[in-house]
């Protein structure tokens, strides 16, 4: 009696534990039975984690929530803030919002029609992947909706986000040059996607979960593919893609193991093959140049928008080229030397990474513009002249450079923007044209205050204009104290004069129409402007910190300020609106601590 009792005992210990683990341990899919959570119909506040301005949504402290609306005081829905928010149904974002991070409402598999407000300039890749459907008005400046519902960025010509119940047949439109990150996720009921040659990148877990395609054909303008676009993709029987990919891109998609890859436009030695085969050793036929046709130029020839044999080892750009479009020449592994004209004017992100052999490349005295990871991981450069009429370079142009022993720069660049572009700490900077206590250092050297050298005046050549001569796009030097446009400008450019801390004095013509985002920020040593009567848009943080600024006059033309288009201007003491001012940005005079007397028209 007592060992079938202990036995008892023993089997319903054992029941009650394996329940227990299946409990504690289940699957993701399934619902915890025991201690059920309770949804919340709706949010406070207090169930939001903001950062501690109020401004940004950092996440929510309960996931069962199934209606939130988010306070009006944020402008910014961080990375992931509502990820996984399963029971979420109910989605209010107020016009206040004008980020939304990555992954923000990812996985929020029940959010049905999120109407993402005007003010919303900024998505984060797969910011919506798995939300049933979003919705934006006819009006949006910068997003738009195709007849499918799928979300598209019209300044990026990206694809951000298609409605997985979708099913049957998808073309993308052919405007588009960048499919997201998680564009597609979870669509797995379309059988067939076309997608257009005007499309050159394709983003992390693109097609995610497509379980219902079969076949797919990438077109030769892709040139970037990121890690696990055909993830969970199980019915794909045939990939076609680009000859220029190797087996081990190819592999870091996640294609299944059964899918025949099949190469259009192969290099010699490559066929039909599955994704698994390894290349021999050498098999890649090295071209010892490039002729115009292995180039991909746009329609107007202004434009490299990539290569068609990554294989090149001596490439030379036709005069014809004013742009070198992001990732370009990304992954030419055999490239070695490269000629740019002097008609190039913008080398954009990623043209030039992953270059590993190139040894050699001259920047011509034309640029102006470099972009982010312009150059990363080509470690076979030693040396780098750059021009002193760059006046832009983004962050992390030269990381992994690590041969790079030698980098010749402008001197208006700061050591803090140095810093940012991750040169390495062994590299030894040499400023060209330097301001007065600058000679060869190395990038951890700290400049002392007022090294720079103050210039008075500027000539119409220390202005960075369009072809046309109507937008000022920057200086070359951001030391001037005086500045006068010239009267072909119609537009001051966002950042043009960004961060020019010697700036007294600008005069500005009246045939400006137009004063752009961020153009005259950070001018702090800018004590007055007369804006002319022609200027009717001053734009998003136009005049920030100008912290010397004492008088404004804002003529009768205007009719939108944007958002803190004066914040942080502390001098200032009087402005006077005009009439014709229809739309004032958020928080456009901000911190003007000594701002007493403000006229606000009838008409805003």
């Amino acid at each position: 009696m007592k060992t079938k009792s202990a036995f008892l005992l023993a089997t319903v210990s054992c029941a009650l534990f394996f329940s227990l683990e299946i409990y504690g341990n289940e699957n993701r899919n399934i619902r915890r039975k025991a201690r059920q959570r309770t949804e919340l119909s709706s949010v406070s506040s207090s169930e939001l984690r903001l950062s501690t301005d109020g401004k940004t949504v950092l996440g929510v402290r309960n996931g069962n929530l199934t209606n939130i609306t988010i306070p009006n005081s944020v402008t910014t829905i961080g990375k992931g803030a509502f990820y996984n928010c399963r029971s979420l149904t109910t989605l209010t974002i107020p016009d206040s919002v004008t980020t939304i991070g990555d992954g923000a409402f990812a996985r929020c598999f029940k959010l049905t029609n999120v109407t993402i407000p005007d003010s919303v300039t900024t998505i984060g890749d797969g910011a919506f992947f798995g939300v049933r459907s979003v919705k934006v008005s006819a009006e949006h400046p910068v997003l738009m909706m195709d007849a499918k519902g799928a979300l598209l960025h019209k300044n990026e010509n990206r694809l951000l986000y298609v409605p997985i119940d979708l099913n049957g047949n998808y073309t993308i439109p052919d405007n588009v040059t960048t499919i997201g990150s998680e564009a597609f996720f979870g669509c797995r009921n379309l059988t067939n996607i076309t997608i257009p040659d005007s499309v050159t990148t394709i983003g992390r877990n693109a097609f995610a979960f497509c379980q219902s395609l079969t076949t797919l054909t990438l077109p030769n303008s892709v040139a970037t593919i990121e890690s696990g676009a055909f993830i969970y993709c199980r019915s794909l029987t045939t990939l076609t893609i680009p000859g220029h990919f190797s087996d081990s891109e190819v592999k870091r998609w996640r294609v299944p193991d059964t899918c025949k890859i099949i190469r259009s436009a192969a290099p010699k030695g490559y066929g039909t093959e599955n994704k698994n085969t390894q290349r021999k050793a050498g098999q890649r036929t090295e071209l010892s140049s490039v002729s115009s046709s292995e180039l991909r130029l746009s329609s107007d020839g202004k434009t490299v928008l990539g290569v068609r044999n990554r294989n090149l080892t001596n490439i030379t750009i036709p005069d014809s080229v004013t742009t070198i479009e992001k990732t370009a020449f990304y992954n030419c592994y055999s490239l070695t030397t490269l000629t740019i004209p002097d008609s190039v004017t913008t080398i954009r992100d990623k043209a030039f990474a992953r270059c590993f052999k190139l040894t050699n490349v001259t920047i011509p005295d034309s640029v102006t513009t470099i972009g982010r990871n312009a150059f990363v991981f080509c470690r076979s450069l030693t040396t780098l002249t750059i021009p002193n009429s760059v006046a832009t370079i983004g962050s992390e142009a030269f990381f992994g450079c690590r041969n790079l022993t030698n980098i010749t720069i402008p001197g208006h660049f700061s050591d803090s923007e140095v810093k940012r572009w991750r040169v390495p700490d062994t590299c030894k900077i040499i400023r060209s044209a330097a301001p007065k206590g600058y000679g060869t250092e190395n990038k951890n050297t700290q400049r002392k205050a007022g090294q720079r050298t103050k210039l008075s005046s500027v000539s119409s050549s220390e202005l960075r204009l369009s072809t046309d001569g109507k937008t000022v796009l920057g200086v070359r030097n951001r030391n001037l104290t005086n500045i006068t446009i010239p009267n072909s400008v119609t537009t001051i450019g966002k950042w043009a004069f960004y961060s020019c801390r010697s700036l007294t004095t600008l005069t500005i013509p009246d045939s400006v129409t137009t004063i752009g985002d961020e153009a005259i920020s950070g001018c702090v040593a800018l004590t007055s402007l007369t804006i002319p009567n022609s200027v009717t848009t001053i734009g998003k943080r136009a005049f920030y910190n100008c912290r010397s600024l004492t008088t404004l006059t804002i003529p009768d033309s205007v009719t939108t300020i944007g958002d803190e288009a004066f914040a942080w201007c502390s001098e200032l003491t009087n402005v006077t609106l005009p009439d014709s001012v229809t739309t004032i940005g958020d928080e456009a005079f901000a911190r003007c601590s000594k701002l007493t007397n403000v006229t606000i028209p009838d008409s805003v």
